[in-house]
C-alpha cells in the first residue's frame, strides 16, 4: 500500500513540475515577443517610409529566410505567424536568401543571391514558384 501511495506522489510532483516548467517557458516567450515588438515600434517611429518583405512558403514543407541584407543581418519583424524584413527605400540590395525543401527523409538547402529596391511605405511577399524553383517578390 506504501508503494502505491508513493508512486502516486511521484506522479503528481511530476505533472506539477512539468505544468510549472510549461508555464515558465510561456512566460518567456511572451517576455522575447513584447521585446521584439518594442523593437519593431523602434525602428517604424525612425523609419516610418520602412518597406516590408514577408516571407511566404506555400506549403509546411518549404522554408524561406533571408539571412543577410548587404553583408550584414537584416532588421527583422514579426507579425502573428508571419515573419520578415524591413528595408529602407532609395537603396539597391542585395539580398541572400536561404530556401530549404523537406520530402520525407531528404532536405534539400540552397542559397540565392538577389538584387532588390524597395519603394517607400510598400509592402511585399517573397515567394519560390514550385514548378521552376525561382524566387519572386512581388
Amino acid at each position: 500500500m506504501d508503494v502505491i501511495l508513493s508512486l502516486i506522489i511521484l506522479i503528481i510532483l511530476i505533472l506539477i513540475g512539468r505544468h510549472i516548467w510549461i508555464v515558465v517557458q510561456r512566460r518567456k516567450n511572451n517576455v522575447y515577443m513584447e521585446s521584439m515588438f518594442e523593437q519593431q515600434q523602434a525602428f517604424l517611429e525612425q523609419h516610418p517610409d520602412a518597406a516590408k518583405i514577408y516571407f511566404f512558403a506555400k506549403k509546411k514543407s518549404q522554408m524561406l529566410d533571408v539571412s543577410k541584407v548587404n553583408g550584414a543581418a537584416p532588421e527583422r519583424f514579426v507579425e502573428g505567424r508571419q515573419q520578415g524584413i524591413f528595408l529602407l527605400p532609395g537603396k539597391r540590395y542585395d539580398l541572400d536568401l536561404l530556401c530549404e525543401e523537406r520530402r520525407r527523409k531528404e532536405r534539400n538547402v540552397y542559397t540565392v543571391a538577389m538584387q532588390f529596391s524597395p519603394a517607400p511605405r510598400r509592402t511585399y511577399t517573397l515567394k519560390i514558384d514550385d514548378t521552376s524553383k525561382q524566387l519572386t517578390i512581388s
